[in-house]
């Protein structure tokens, strides 16, 4: 029994050995845990912030590439706003301007798509393929893509760059029906759209968006639907490869090591919608758990950002299975222990260091992304006050890179724009949130630069902002482009001069300028004479040609200090501050008159114009701009009624007539639809046999309140206006319409003479209007005479000529009205189908008893006869003057003499109730 003894105590100790070394394997193995749990943790978190900084840096660099192609298609719209009529050459050199192909690969290109209807179609087509702007051979195969006869088109007439998009030249993009619904949701809403995929000529994949904005006429996007429908001109298209954008955007190093997935979420507002993926940088993969989205709105879309990490940190792989050493192993256990520490260590060095160059590559290639986006980032730490710039924020404001403090960070920010800058700022770190703002910096020994700023905080779980984060970027371009459409929309095209927008901008500062020097203030409105005669010669190019010389002579007047600009139409004004006293501004009017009367020679054509003035004076007439342009443009209306080519002050008493004279017109808009107006017939008498051969219609105006409205107050008026054309046209059927009925009562013709005033006659209407009127009333052309002025016929002789020819070739009579108060041009009698010569009332007046009067009706009877045209006297009221104008020769009369203006009613029974009419 004593020799078993030992047994169990050796048991028992080999026991004890193996406890403990299980104790030691365990307190390792634990040991070894709690290591790489923090290690992991450690790598992770700095990944984690790694990751979130580039994934921000990545939704910067796109949202700057969208926000430049949405700024440049803003950009050519407010173009067109202000130039209807851009050509190739300026588009082009727009485009080319703002290098958008270049610093952008992916924009395949910008163009404009022009609104064509069918009955233009032909002239479009012709413009095109004979503009030679940038190519001297022109586009002679511009044709609508696809071809076929549609109510209107679409029509791709300028792409940048022309290589490689030749294709698109003439595509019509309401040909297609689903590109035609984003157009016409463009137009619609007056917005950026961007389409799904499309395909482009040339294109294999496909994988282009589009993005669209509407361009209306008259430069504004109106604010009713249907007003936008009507004014919609056409549409900037920019087609972008999504993946060459993504590819030119994001940096390599950055597209390696992060998976970016861009999804497009549809158009927003519209529903539920299927999202369509835009990109991926590995498709298939299977992103991490560590993700950060961001929604960019891009045009009418949403897009959503996608980011995560592709790998995480590497653990410590077959410790796991390390063979555990039993009982007294101890030393092979430390041994194994510290292998494996070692073994954590060298792999942890190994991370740590391609962790650290791929943040060295990831930085130089993000540093040259922001350098080719002129893009830097900075961070300002709250707690240490100091400020964190990359290379290109240095490179922006012109600084050599060392550590700043934030006193140091903004000294170079122009001393206007510091402060607001700064109280930004202020309160973005004092309550968080983001922030966007531009402003200028001096760069040391260089030029004023635009800079745009935007920040966001990073706060503790307290709330409390820790950082402030973001970007600059370097917008000075962007500005220069803005400032040169500013300049293409203040300046008026045709003359150079400011337009009336910058005019009223200039004044107002000089009015507040005035104000406070007390000095006083003259304002000039000039009003051109005449000048529709060398739009309706040259047609509207000559007309802007004569505007610039115009312009030319008009600053040769006026001094550098002087305002001079063209409120438009055929309208210029002149600012005249601090003038010693009245005589010095009738100088300059005086001045300004004196140029207008030298006659315009343009294409071998000489022109008179002339020009009316009208003058108001700060502060006596007005304080604001709306008040002394409102008060010269009545005194410039005042100096027209006194006979042109002179200049008026503004008065009370001319404010009275000007208001008269709204309020006429505003009655004389209302008397068509209350029935106000009333036609009286004055009888033509056969001077040789006294029989009735024809009546003078004569319009008559009975206002329920102002009474009788003799045509002398209100015909100017209505020409003046434009209402004389729907006047006149009420005239002419009303007329026709009074003589169908006698005819068809009596059975027998009721020649009848209507006036027309030169807007009814220059009207592309009139003779289609005549022809219509007389098919209404069922009358005899042979019974209608129509009466024009000689100073109508010549405004314009081709048309003239043209229109009286149609008229004639209907059967209608033609007289001219008033002769010898104008032109009295025998070429003209010769050159027009013309019937009849009417003897001005002037010289009937004192016949037979002026001598002078006696010689020039003789004249014109003679000159008629033998050009074998009807004479016929007006204003006839004593035996005298019918004996002495039967004794002459002249043919017919009337006047007071026969009768005075009669009503239908009274005429008739008078005239025609058992009388014949010769």
């Amino acid at each position: 029994m004593s020799g078993l003894a030992p047994i169990p105590a050796r048991l028992a100790g080999l026991l004890r050995r193996q406890t403990g070394a299980w104790v030691v394997l365990g307190l390792g193995l634990l040991l070894t845990i709690v290591i790489y749990g923090w290690n992991s943790e450690r790598l992770e978190r700095e990944r984690g912030h790694r990751f979130e900084h580039e994934a921000g840096d990545a939704v910067h660099l796109l949202e700057a590439y969208v926000d430049a192609v949405g700024s440049a298609m803003q950009g050519l719209r407010g173009l067109f706003a202000v130039q209807p009529d851009l050509d190739r050459l300026e588009f082009q050199r727009y485009v080319d301007s703002l290098e958008l192909v270049r610093r952008y690969p992916g924009l395949r290109m910008i163009g404009y798509a022009q609104r064509v209807p069918w009955a233009e179609l032909d002239g479009f087509v012709a413009m095109v393929r004979a503009d030679t702007r940038l190519r001297p051979q022109g586009y002679p195969d511009f044709a609508p893509k696809p071809a076929g006869e549609r109510g209107e088109y679409l029509l791709y007439s300028f792409t940048e760059p022309w290589e490689g998009n030749e294709s698109l030249h003439g595509v019509d993009l309401y040909a297609d029906s689903e590109v035609r619904a984003s157009v016409e949701l463009a137009r619609d809403s007056g917005h950026m759209v961007t389409t799904r995929r499309v395909r482009l000529p040339g294109e294999i994949s496909g994988h282009t968006y589009a993005w669209r904005m509407p361009v209306y006429r008259g430069g504004t996007v109106p604010d009713m639907l249907e007003a936008r429908r009507a004014a919609f001109a056409g549409i900037i298209g920019a087609a972008v490869e999504i993946d060459r954008l993504f590819a030119s955007a994001l940096p390599a190093s950055l597209r390696e090591r992060m998976r970016i997935r861009i999804v497009d979420l549809g158009r927003r507002g519209a529903g539920l919608q299927p999202a369509e993926p835009l990109y991926d940088t590995h498709p298939g993969e299977t992103p991490q758990p560590l993700l950060r989205k961001h929604r960019l709105e891009v045009g009418d879309h949403a897009w959503r950002l996608e980011f995560g990490p592709r790998t995480t940190a590497e653990g410590w792989s077959g410790w796991a299975l390390m063979p555990l050493a039993v009982g007294g192993l101890i030393s092979v256990l430390l041994f194994l222990l510290l292998r494996t520490s070692a073994t954590a260590n060298a792999r942890a060095r190994r991370l740590a260091e391609r962790i650290t160059e791929a943040l060295r590559t990831s930085e130089a290639s993000l540093a040259e992304a922001q350098r080719i986006a002129h893009l830097g980032s900075w961070r300002y730490d709250t707690a240490t006050r100091t400020v964190a710039w990359s290379d290109e924020t240095y490179r922006i404001f012109g600084c050599e890179p060392r550590p700043l403090r934030v006193e140091e960070a903004f000294a170079s920010v122009e001393p206007e724009d510091l402060p607001a800058l700064c109280e930004r700022l202020a309160r973005l770190e004092a309550g968080g949130g983001a922030l966007e703002t531009e402003f200028r910096i001096l760069q040391p020994g260089g030029p004023r630069r635009w800079v745009q700023l935007r920040a966001e905080t990073a706060a503790d779980a307290d709330g409390i902002v820790q950082a402030v984060a973001g970007v600059v970027m370097d917008i000075t371009e962007r500005k220069r482009s803005e400032e040169r459409i500013r300049e293409l929309a203040l300046t008026d095209g045709p003359t150079g001069l400011p337009n009336r927008e910058l005019f009223t901008e200039q004044l107002d500062h000089a009015l507040k300028r005035a104000a406070r020097e007390q000095r006083p203030v003259a304002l000039l409105l000039l009003d051109l004479d005449r000048f529709k005669r060398i739009n309706d010669t040259l047609g509207h190019d000559g007309g802007d040609r004569a505007l610039g010389d115009v312009a030319r002579r008009l600053r040769g007047c006026v001094r550098e200090s002087e305002l001079l600009a063209r409120l438009g139409g055929d309208e210029f004004v002149v600012a005249i501050e601090g003038y010693r006293d009245t005589p010095e501004v009738d100088r300059v009017a005086g001045r300004l008159l004196a140029e207008l009367e030298r006659p315009l020679a343009l294409d071998g054509y000489e022109f008179e114009l002339g020009g009316s003035i009208g003058i108001s004076c700060f502060p006596e007439d007005g304080e604001d701009v709306v008040t002394l342009l409102k008060h010269a443009d009545s005194a410039m209306y005042r100096a027209k009624d006194q006979g042109r080519n002179t200049h008026q002050y503004y008065s009370a008493e001319i404010n009275a007539r000007v208001l008269e004279r709204v309020e006429l017109e505003a009655d004389l808009r209302r008397a068509l639809e209350r029935d106000e107006f009333r036609l009286e017939y004055q009888p033509k008498i056969d001077l040789a046999s006294g029989a009735l051969v024809g009546a003078e219609v004569l319009l008559r105006w009975h206002h329920p309140e102002r009474g009788s409205v003799p045509p002398a107050q209100f015909i100017p008026v209505a020409e003046q206006s434009g209402l004389i054309v729907p006047i006149g046209r009420w005239v002419l059927r009303s007329a026709c319409l009074q003589a169908g009925v006698w005819q068809a009562r009596d059975h027998r013709p009721v020649p009848i003479a209507v006036n027309l005033s030169g807007r009814q006659f220059a009207d592309r209407s009139l003779y289609r209007d005549v022809f219509d009127i007389l098919v209404e009333a069922q009358l005899s052309p042979s019974c209608l005479e129509l009466e024009i002025t000689e100073s109508t016929m010549v405004q314009d002789p081709a048309h003239a000529r043209d229109v009286l020819g149609s008229l004639k070739e209907l059967g209608i009579g033609i007289a001219v009205d008033d002769f010898g108060t104008g032109y009295s041009s025998l070429a003209y009698l010769k050159g027009f189908p013309v019937d009849v010569l009417k003897i001005d009332r002037s010289f009937v007046r004192d016949i037979p008893d002026d001598p002078d009067d006696t010689a020039i009706t003789r004249a014109v009877v003679a000159l008629a006869h033998s050009l074998r045209l009807q004479v016929v006297a007006e204003g006839v009221e004593t035996e005298e003057q019918r004996g002495f104008l039967h004794q002459i020769g002249c043919d017919l009369g009337q006047g007071y003499l026969f009768a005075r203006p009669l009503p239908p009613e009274v005429f008739e029974a008078r005239f025609l109730a058992g009388h014949g009419v010769a």
